[in-house]
Formats: structure tokens, C-alpha cells, sequence
């Protein structure tokens, strides 16, 4: 495949968000990143927007594993998981898209899929998207236990805990 050269993109100002990014190239021969082949593309290393830094590459990866849930068949895990429906992962698409810092992304046995977010802290934050709610646990940097679930349309309630876990609480 041939590599795609891209051009610096310089900072600016949009709407009080900053867009910085670093052209550089990634290879990657990995096959468990979905690469059979060696590739090279331009990454986009990082996009500041209201002060929170996140890693696009990342961004695109976590969202990649989501959208390929959409593959897992019967028995996906070898314990007789099954498939995930199509209203699950547009669910769960949805509420990742609107997160300000990207999870960690992962299919469940018990039909849900987990988002994750770990600190070097010992804090902890995990939602486990469900069609018809999200459960939360919590792990507090004090070692202290949280767990409760919401209504699925809770979305601000959601985003208030990711800010909080970094320090963006209003």
C-alpha cells in the first residue's frame, strides 16, 4: 500500500476549541490491529479541544473495535456469548462519540459493551452499556467502591462522571 503523505496542520482557533496536530507516519504490521500487510498513514498525535488533549489514533481505534462487534457471531467467546444487536452498538456508538476523553472498548458475555477508563492513580471508571441501561463502577483513589446503574438516556450524567475522573467537574 502506498503511503499517504499528509501536510502539518497548524494551530487555530474554532468556537474556543484548539486543533493542533503533528504530522508524522505509523507503521504497523500488527495483525491483531486488523493489518495482514505492513501499512503506513499520516496520524493525527493529538487534538486539544477546551483544554482536554485526547489521542485521535486511539479515538480511531476504540471506535473501530465497536463498529467491528458488528462481526461476532454465536458463541464469539467460546462460553456461548451471542451476537450483539445492531440497537446495542448504535447505542453504544452514540455515547461514545459524544464522550469528551475516548474509553477503552470491549464486547461482554453478559450481551453489554464495556467502556473503560484507568488512571495511574488507581481510579477506575467503567460503564456497561445494556439496551435498556447503563451500569457504572467506580473505583475512587482512596480504594473506595461505586457501583449503581442509570437510565439509558442519561447522557449528561455520563459525561459529568468522565470530566469529574479527570478533574473537568463543573
Amino acid at each position: 500500500m502506498s503511503a499517504i503523505v499528509g501536510t502539518l496542520v497548524t494551530a487555530s482557533t474554532v468556537c474556543n476549541s484548539t486543533l493542533q496536530a503533528v504530522n508524522t507516519t505509523k507503521t504497523t504490521t500488527s495483525a491483531n490491529q486488523g493489518f495482514t500487510t505492513a501499512q503506513t498513514a499520516p496520524v493525527i498525535r493529538k487534538l486539544v479541544t477546551d483544554g482536554m488533549a485526547v489521542d485521535t489514533m486511539k479515538n480511531l481505534e476504540m471506535h473501530k473495535r465497536l463498529i467491528d462487534f458488528r462481526s461476532l457471531t454465536n458463541n464469539w467467546n467460546g462460553n456461548g456469548a451471542r451476537p450483539f444487536s445492531e440497537k446495542l452498538i448504535k447505542k453504544s456508538s452514540d455515547i461514545f462519540y459524544m464522550l469528551p476523553f475516548k474509553p477503552d472498548v470491549f464486547p461482554t458475555a453478559r450481551n453489554s459493551i464495556q467502556f473503560e477508563y484507568e488512571k495511574t492513580d488507581g481510579a477506575y471508571l467503567e460503564f456497561e452499556i445494556f439496551e435498556d441501561h447503563i451500569g457504572i463502577y467506580q473505583i475512587l483513589p482512596d480504594g473506595k467502591e461505586r457501583e449503581y446503574s442509570i437510565k439509558s438516556g442519561d447522557k449528561d450524567e455520563i459525561i459529568e462522571l468522565v470530566k469529574g475522573f479527570y478533574g473537568f467537574s463543573n
